[in-house]
């Protein structure tokens, strides 16, 4: 299915669209979709998969927009982005978790692999701790209200 594009008439003022948030959602989805088929084809591969999905989904944070981008959160220009469109801001936060959770996901799919052989693997537990803390401190610093945070 192709994901969703911006119409002729909304080309020209395609930098800031609620669109790409879209196509993020999308494309992070295909993304873990192709890291549990990965897995369920051949799960001795599993270590391989988690870092073809942590690279894609590296790819995915590079293509995202300037507005979007999770770590852009203290310039001037993105305050009054915000200011003019609040949604910019709710969609940043929600992209930085969702991004934040599949690598939670992606990479403690190692936590066996981990407990067994902790040197070999402290690359994906460090991740996934890493991650699960920054999912913690977002939700705890968010000052969105609660039904706002629909992301899950």
């Amino acid at each position: 299915m192709p994901l969703p594009t911006l119409a002729p008439s909304e080309v020209n003022n395609a930098e800031i669209h609620a669109v790409h948030y879209h196509r993020f959602m999308a494309t992070t989805a295909r993304v873990h979709l192709r890291f549990r088929l990965a897995v369920r084809r051949n799960d001795a591969l599993r270590a391989d998969a988690v870092r073809s999905a942590d690279v894609e989904l590296a790819d995915v944070i590079m293509t995202l927009p300037y507005h979007l981008q999770p770590d852009n959160t203290d310039t001037r220009e993105i305050k009054d982005l915000e200011s003019a469109q609040p949604w910019i801001k709710w969609q940043r936060f929600s992209v930085t978790l969702v991004l934040l959770h599949l690598r939670m996901r992606v990479h403690s799919s190692l936590n066996r692999h981990w407990a067994e052989h902790p040197k070999e693997y402290a690359w994906a537990k460090s991740v996934a701790i890493d991650s699960a803390s920054r999912i913690i401190w977002i939700s705890y610093n968010w000052d969105q209200p609660a039904e706002m945070r629909n992301q899950w």
